[in-house]
């Protein structure tokens, strides 16, 4: 399997995993949401966000924050997409140049990339004050990045 392909099926498969870990995340607002007040739904969420994974099995050096899945995944998959970009040979320089952002790939990929800073944003501002709507916006944003990404493939 050459360097590539190993590149992007990591890619998929932890833009899948991060797909199911937001997707978990909007489940979780929505039941609490339906069942408590906002302030004792906050309280919850922060207490779920706030325990460690796995939660028994490992010793506790080795959990993480349930948090910090999302944060992870996020890293490795702009790693990830940077060097697919690096592997088709488009370097910064032809990422940020007029000529490209104006041709249909440079368009896409300039809107994945904005939809990124998003859910990057997103992500941070999660990380501080979990709430339902930013939860939904995240989501939002993130199947807005799957698109992009399955159009960049065609």
């Amino acid at each position: 399997m050459t360097g590539y392909l190993l590149t992007v099926y990591t890619h998929i498969v932890v833009a899948i995993f991060l797909m199911g870990y937001m997707l978990f995340w909007t489940i979780m607002v929505g039941s609490l949401a339906q069942r408590y007040e906002a302030p004792e739904a906050t309280r919850l969420l922060r207490l779920i966000q706030q325990s460690s994974w796995p939660p028994k099995g490992l010793p506790a050096s080795y959990r993480i924050k349930f948090s910090g899945l999302g944060w992870i995944a996020l890293l490795v998959l702009i790693v990830t997409g940077i060097i697919i970009l690096a592997y088709r040979e488009i370097s910064w320089q032809a990422v940020l140049s007029k000529d490209f952002l104006l041709s249909s790939f440079g368009e896409m990929l300039g809107l994945k990339c904005l939809f990124v800073a998003a859910l990057l944003i997103g992500q941070l501002l999660l990380s501080y004050r979990p709430a339902a709507s930013r939860i939904y916006l995240c989501m939002g944003a993130a199947l807005v990045v799957v698109v992009f990404s399955v159009l960049l493939t065609r």
